[in-house]
C-alpha cells in the first residue's frame, strides 16, 4: 500500500461577517522593513536564545513566501532553543485570531551530532508557537529553563507543536486572553531536535466570533456512516487461576456500544472443545453450569462475541484449577512475552488509584481499569491482601523489589531480602506475573546487587521474569544481562515534543537491546510544571498527547505497553480517566496483530508537504491488515490513502467505513489524532478471522 500526503494546517476561518476589518495588531508581520537600531533584524522582532547549549542561529532571509523577506531560527544539537519574539498589545478577557505561514527543512535530515542520545532519531518535528506574557509583578515570573524562559506562560504551556512542512503553509489558532492581560508575548522557536523553519505574514487580529477554526474537508463519499466500534467480552468467572469447586459456574459479561451484541455470534469453548450449545446467552454475556463435575485440573476458557454489524470482539482467554492451584506460566521467547503457552501483549497501570496498599485505592477503579483492557498492575508494593484483589479484578501484578534488590549485597542476602523478609515471598500468589524493579541503576553498587538479585530469583522463582524499568540511558548497556525484559521510560511533556518518546528514549532502548522485549511506560498525569510557569492548566500532557504518545509507542513496535499515571483517577480527572481507558480497549483489540502479527513493508507515507507528521505501523494477521497512524503535530493534516491492490477499510472505533473497495481514499487527521484502518486481504480471509491475543 502506498500514501501520498499533503498538509491542510487549520484551512481557513469560519466567515465573521464584520463590517469593519480588524486591526492588525503585528506592525512588520511581513518583515519588510528593518529595526531602527539594528539594519540586521527586523523592525519589532528580537532573536532570542535559552536552554544549555545557545548555538541556533537566528537570521532574516531572502526570500519569503511571496514576499521579500522573513525570519529563520535554525538548531544544530538537541540542545538548541533558539526563536524570533514579538510583544503585542492586547486587551484582556477577548478572543484573537493568530496566523502565520512557515516551512520547514526536509524532514529527514541527519541525527544532531552533540546533544542527548540518539535525540533526533527518526525525523525532527516542526517549530513550536510559545504563547506568553508579562506579569504584573516581575518578581513573580517563572524562572528561565532549559526548555523556556517565558515569565507567564499561556496555554499549552510547552507552546504548540506545528508539523514539519516542506512547502510554504499556512497555521491559524484562537487564542484568549487572561483578565487583566495586556501585552502577548509570541515566540516562534526551534528545540530539541537539529530543525530549521521559516516563518512569514505573522497575523493577530481580534475576532468577533469565538468559532472554531475549520478543518480540512473531504470529498462527498469517501466515508460512510456505519458501526465499526467491536464489542467487548470481560469479567471472567471463575476469577483467572482461581482454584474451584467441581461445579463451579463458568461466565463472562458481553458490552457493546453501537448495533448491539449478536447473540447467535458467541463461541464458548472449553478445554479446546466447542460447549455454546451448552451456554446460556444473551446480550449482557453468557453463563455455563457443568453438565458434569469438573475433573481434577487446569481448565481453559475461550469466548468469542461479534456485534450485529459483524464487528469482532477481543478473544477473552482464561483458566481456573479444580483440585489444584493454577499459576501464571510466562515465558520469554523471540523478543515477545507469550503467557502460558499463548501470545500476549501486556498492557500495564501505574495509577495509585488501583494500588490496593495504597491509601488512595478505590476497587472500582481496579474493576473500571480490568474491565476497560488493562491486564496487570505496577505497584510500588504488593501485599497478600492487594494480589487477591487484583485476582479478584481480572488483573495480574508484578511484584516491585527495588527497594529489596538494594540490600543483595551477596548471594545469601540476595535471597533472605527478596524471598524470606521482601516481595518475593508472594511468588506463589496465583496473580502473580513477574519481578520488577525501576530506575535499578540508580541503586548502591547497582551491578552487584542486581546480580546477586538475578541469580536468587532463577534459583527460586526461575519461571518469571524479571523487568527493569531504566531510565538513566548511559547504565542501560550494563544492566541488560541481569534483566528479562526492559522497560523504557523517559517524559518528554511538558519539555519537550511529544514524539521525543522515540528518539529520547526508545531509539536507546532499540539500539542496545538486541534480544529481549521491550516495554513502554508512557506518560499520563505526572507532578506537572504548570505552577511554576504561572499557567492555568493543571498539568501536561493533555487527553489528546497521551492517545497519541500511547498510539506511536506502538507505532515504533513495543512489545508490551504501560500507562504511567500515579495521580490517575475517575474523581480528580474524569477525561483522562476516560481516555485511559480508552487506550486501554483499544489496545486490547489490537492485541493480536500487536503480539504475532507481521509488519506489512508496503504501508509507505510518501513524502509530500508534511508527510512526516504521521508516523505509520502496517502489520498483517491472517489476512487481516490493520494500519496504525499517528499525527504527532498540534495541527490538521489531510492525507490521500492509497491501495495497489484495492481494499474496502474502515476506521476503527469511529465508526466509518469506505464504501465499496477502492484504490485510494481521502482522510483527515485532527491534532495528535489517531486513526486505526483495517481491511481484508481478500473474501476468503474474511472467513478466516482468529480473533485477539488476550
Amino acid at each position: 500500500m502506498r500514501c501520498t500526503t499533503w498538509l491542510v494546517i487549520a484551512a481557513m476561518l469560519a466567515a465573521v461577517g464584520h463590517a469593519v476589518q480588524a486591526q492588525e495588531l503585528v506592525l512588520n508581520g511581513d518583515f519588510e522593513s528593518p529595526s531602527a537600531g539594528n539594519a540586521n533584524q527586523p523592525a519589532g522582532f528580537t532573536p532570542g536564545q535559552a536552554g544549555k547549549s545557545r548555538q541556533a542561529t537566528l537570521t532574516w532571509e531572502s526570500p519569503g513566501c511571496h514576499s521579500a523577506k522573513c525570519i529563520a531560527v535554525e538548531t544544530a544539537t538537541s540542545d538548541d532553543l533558539g526563536y524570533w519574539q514579538t510583544v503585542l498589545p492586547v486587551k484582556p478577557e477577548t478572543t484573537y485570531r493568530f496566523s502565520l505561514q512557515y516551512r520547514t527543512r526536509q524532514p529527514h535530515a541527519a541525527p544532531a551530532p552533540t546533544g542527548d542520545p540518539l535525540y533526533n532519531e527518526g525525523s525532527p518535528g516542526g517549530p513550536n508557537i510559545e504563547f506568553g506574557m508579562s506579569p504584573e509583578d516581575p518578581a513573580k515570573a517563572a524562572r528561565p529553563a532549559d526548555w523556556s524562559d517565558m515569565p507567564v506562560a499561556l496555554s499549552p504551556l510547552g507552546g504548540i507543536y506545528l508539523p514539519p512542512a516542506v512547502q510554504w503553509s499556512r497555521f491559524d489558532h484562537l487564542l484568549t486572553t487572561r483578565p487583566g492581560q495586556t501585552d502577548l508575548i509570541v515566540k516562534l522557536r526551534i528545540f530539541c531536535y537539529a530543525q530549521k523553519a521559516w516563518f512569514d505574514h505573522l497575523s493577530l487580529k481580534e475576532s468577533g466570533d469565538v468559532a472554531d477554526i475549520a478543518p480540512p474537508r473531504l470529498r462527498a463519499g469517501q466515508w460512510v456512516a456505519q458501526d465499526t466500534t467491536p464489542p467487548c467480552a470481560s469479567d471472567p468467572r471463575p476469577v483467572p487461576n482461581a482454584r474451584v469447586d467441581s461445579c463451579a459456574v463458568i461466565r463472562a459479561g458481553f458490552r457493546d456500544s453501537g448495533s448491539g451484541i449478536d447473540v447467535k455470534s458467541v463461541q464458548v469453548l472449553l478445554d479446546n472443545q466447542e460447549v455454546t450449545d451448552r451456554a446460556t446467552i444473551s446480550d449482557e454475556g453468557f453463563s455455563l453450569s457443568p453438565a458434569t463435575p469438573f475433573e481434577n485440573g487446569v481448565h481453559r476458557v475461550e469466548v468469542m462475541v461479534a456485534d450485529q454489524a459483524g464487528n469482532r470482539g477481543n478473544r477473552l482467554t482464561w483458566r481456573f484449577g479444580v483440585g489444584r492451584q493454577p499459576a501464571h506460566r510466562p515465558s520469554v521467547r523471540e523478543k515477545s512475552l507469550r503467557l502460558d503457552g499463548e501470545p500476549f501483549f501486556p498492557i500495564g497501570i501505574y495509577a495509585y488509584a488501583c494500588h490496593p496498599a495504597d491509601g488512595r485505592f478505590h476497587r472500582e477503579d481496579l474493576r473500571q481499569a480490568a474491565d476497560a483492557g488493562f491486564n496487570f498492575v505496577l505497584n510500588t508494593i504488593e501485599t497478600a491482601d492487594g494480589l487477591d484483589q487484583e485476582q479478584a479484578a481480572g488483573m495480574m501484578g508484578v511484584l516491585n523489589v527495588t527497594a529489596d534488590i538494594k540490600k543483595c549485597v551477596d548471594p545469601v542476602s540476595a535471597r533472605k531480602a527478596l524471598f524470606e523478609d521482601g516481595q518475593g515471598r508472594f511468588r506463589d500468589h496465583p496473580a502473580v506475573l513477574g519481578y520488577w524493579a525501576d530506575d535499578p541503576e540508580h541503586l548502591p553498587d547497582h551491578l552487584t546487587v542486581m546480580k546477586h538479585a538475578q541469580a536468587a530469583i532463577q534459583e527460586m522463582d526461575a519461571a518469571k521474569p524479571i523487568i527493569f524499568a531504566i531510565s538513566d540511558l548511559p547504565k542501560l548497556a550494563e544492566c541488560i544481562p541481569y534483566a528479562d525484559i526492559l522497560v523504557s521510560y523517559r517524559y518528554p511533556v511538558p519539555h519537550y515534543h511529544p514524539q521525543m518518546i522515540h528518539g529520547w528514549s526508545l531509539a536507546v532502548f532499540y539500539r542496545q537491546v538486541q534480544d529481549k522485549p521491550i516495554w513502554f511506560l508512557s506518560q499520563a498525569i505526572d507532578l506537572g510544571y504548570a505552577p511554576s510557569f504561572q499557567s492555568m492548566e493543571k498539568f501536561r500532557p493533555t487527553p489528546a498527547e497521551i492517545r497519541a504518545m500511547a498510539f506511536y509507542s506502538l507505532v515504533l513496535g513495543i512489545q508490551g505497553y504501560a500507562l504511567y499515571a500515579n495521580l490517575l483517577n475517575p474523581r480528580d480527572y474524569p477525561d483522562e480517566w476516560s481516555e485511559a481507558l480508552r487506550i486501554a480497549t483499544q489496545i486490547r483489540h489490537l492485541s493480536g496483530p500487536l503480539a504475532s502479527g507481521r509488519i506489512e513493508p508496503g504501508a509507505v507515507l510518501r513524502p509530500a508537504v508534511s508527510a512526516a507528521a504521521i508516523k505509520v505501523r502496517h502489520l498483517v494477521l491472517d489476512g487481516l491488515h490493520t494500519l496504525i497512524a499517528v499525527n504527532l503535530s498540534a495541527a490538521h493534516v489531510a492525507a490521500v490513502w492509497e491501495f495497489p491492490a484495492g481494499a474496502q477499510a474502515v476506521a476503527l472505533f469511529e465508526d466509518r467505513a469506505m464504501p465499496a473497495k477502492a484504490n485510494h481514499v481521502e482522510d483527515v487527521f485532527a491534532p495528535w489524532q489517531v486513526h486505526v484502518y483495517q481491511w481484508w486481504s481478500d473474501d476468503q480471509a474474511r472467513s478466516q478471522r482468529t480473533g485477539n491475543a488476550r
